[in-house]
């Protein structure tokens, strides 16, 4: 359905698993959670979301004056965090690569997401290192603005989903970069090879030229 949204609705998915042991179940339990802004009017967002059949899922529509009013009950103070440090098998940060539109169609971001899920099964905790995240606010929609004279990259302005997997592996990485050209700057890696070219692409020369 991502391909297809309404330009005007931004947001991201939250897919939660929990291994279990339970008799006669399957392994694990998985929860979704997805938080979206439209920018329209309650009743739009009615249609758009009854056009969605999230049936039976809980829905909750929060209507805001201003988009200011709702960043002012979201923003809050990032610090850095010691356990999010690149440590002996972990690259550090927030892993993120951003996904264009042949990555849905074809199928490969399911099935990835997929795997990771079904991992879940296999962990030695019972709970998975984090959720997986697939944000669907970029710029790679159909309609969206866009505009190329500016030091973001192609791939950036091409993606239609930035994928975040938190504790992504060195062993994964490149199957896990080769979603997608280019990762999202305030959310990558700390530890990331040809991180100029992944934040921005072709134009690290011209911006180099020109900081030089």
């Amino acid at each position: 359905f991502i391909l297809n949204l309404d330009i005007r609705l931004g947001g991201y998915v939250l897919l939660d698993t929990t291994r279990s042991d339970e008799l006669g179940g399957c392994g694990g339990y998985w929860a979704a959670t997805y938080t979206a802004a439209f920018l329209g009017s309650a009743e739009e967002a009615s249609t758009i979301i009854a056009s969605l059949n999230y049936e039976p899922y809980e829905i909750q529509i929060i209507p805001l004056e201003s988009w200011a009013d709702f960043v002012r009950g979201q923003t809050d103070y990032i610090t850095p965090a010691k356990s999010m440090a690149p440590t002996v098998g972990y690259s550090g940060g927030v892993p993120s690569v951003l996904v264009p539109r042949e990555g849905i169609e074809s199928g490969v971001l399911f099935d990835r997401v997929f795997r990771q899920l079904m991992e879940c099964k296999e962990s030695d905790s019972g709970s998975c290192l984090s959720p997986e995240q697939i944000f669907f606010d970029m710029t790679g929609h159909e309609g969206s603005p866009n505009s190329r004279n500016n030091a973001i990259s192609e791939g950036f302005r091409n993606a239609v989903v930035m994928y975040i997997s938190l504790f992504s592996f060195p062993t994964e990485l490149d199957e896990f970069y080769a979603l997608g050209k280019n990762s999202y700057f305030s959310e990558s890696a700390y530890l990331m090879d040809d991180w100029q070219h992944r934040y921005w692409g072709d134009k690290i020369q011209r911006l180099m030229s020109v900081k030089h």
